[in-house]
């Protein structure tokens, strides 16, 4: 190879070369500083507000105030684990949530988007995660994040998203309470037809004499043996027709007394199941303690101009000296075919 032709990578040779070809690099640095001034003026800066907040336990109401044997429900106050900080977050992610957002705010008017556009869906869902986040701090609470042009709008949302949490696990859990509360109803009002039956069937053995078999045997046993002894025959009749229907009604009558029995433990169950999905129906209990809560931001956010015209001009710097390189290889390889 030519000796000639060999670029020698000092540090004079580097500066002599881009003297030489100062100008293009000079001219498309310039260009890129002008033209990323301009754009950092035109974009429309936007302001951030963030809401941090401690999830609660995950527990139902009844389970929180009127749970027996519950471990869970002994600490009310107590803070959410990880499994809870993971499900806030997906309620925060949810529709439910968003759908009250995009309704109260009108975020396509607010976004500017074209309610007429067939993307309009997608355009928004865009938006929305460009400017609404969520994120797990590392001491296991929830950063609720906005951006948006107008700051108080931003402090707002944020605090409102907050706020619909509450409502949004309220909501699934009333749900599922009003369907619990009709299948609770249908067993209740079952049990109850079940005890008034044996109530009526055991009213109908008493009427037969039977009322308390392990009372009544020993005594009646003796009174007939007695008469038997005495030649009181028709005396000992009577009293074996008793012993008798004791013996033909005693076993279901025992029978009964036990279904009454565990009918009623089941009543009482009922009972204690209506009281706790009547409170899940009609209360809410806090899913959250708020640690802060949003305010509107006094500074905005985006775009920081500054950096953007630095980071804008220093890669097209860069940029302008690798494209003069590349040029002035091109150059000298065809000189070298030459």
């Amino acid at each position: 190879m030519d000796n000639q032709n060999t670029f020698n990578f000092s540090t004079v040779n580097i500066i002599r070369f881009l003297w030489r070809n100062k100008w293009p690099i000079v001219i498309v640095s310039v260009l890129a500083f002008v033209i990323s001034v301009i754009v950092s003026l035109v974009i429309t800066p936007k302001y951030k507000a963030y809401s941090v907040f401690y999830p609660t336990v995950n527990q139902s109401v009844s389970k929180a105030l009127l749970g027996k044997n519950n471990m869970r429900s002994e600490d009310v106050l107590k803070l959410g684990e990880e499994e809870d900080v993971e499900q806030i977050m997906q309620i925060l992610s949810s529709d439910y949530i968003k759908g009250k957002i995009v309704t109260k705010y009108d975020l396509y008017k607010h976004y500017q988007i074209d309610t007429e556009s067939r993307e309009k869906n997608l355009k928004l869902g865009q938006m929305y995660s460009e400017n609404i986040s969520f994120k797990k701090t590392q001491f296991m609470a929830i950063q609720v994040t906005v951006l948006d042009v107008n700051p108080d709008t931003a402090a707002f949302i944020a605090n409102d998203i907050v706020a619909y949490l509450d409502t949004a696990i309220a909501d699934i859990q009333k749900e599922v309470a009003l369907k619990s509360y009709k299948i609770v109803e249908q067993e209740y009002f079952q049990v109850k037809k079940d005890i008034r039956g044996i109530v009526d069937s055991l009213e109908f053995i008493r009427s037969k004499g039977v009322y308390d078999i392990e009372n009544q045997i020993g005594p009646m046993n003796e009174a007939y043996w007695s008469a038997v002894v005495a030649g009181k025959n028709k005396e000992a009749r009577k009293i074996k027709e008793a012993l008798d229907k004791v013996a033909k009604y005693g076993g279901a009558y025992q029978s009964l007394l036990e279904q009454l029995d565990n009918e009623t433990e089941r009543m009482d169950e009922l009972k204690q199941k209506f009281a706790e999905v009547k409170v899940n129906m009609q209360e809410i209990i806090p899913h959250k303690f708020v640690v802060n809560k949003a305010y509107a931001p006094d500074k905005k956010s985006t775009p920081r101009r500054t950096i953007l015209v630095i980071v804008s001009t220093l890669s097209a710097f860069l940029f302008s000296i690798f494209l003069v390189i590349v040029i002035d290889a091109i150059k000298e390889a065809f000189k070298t075919e030459e």
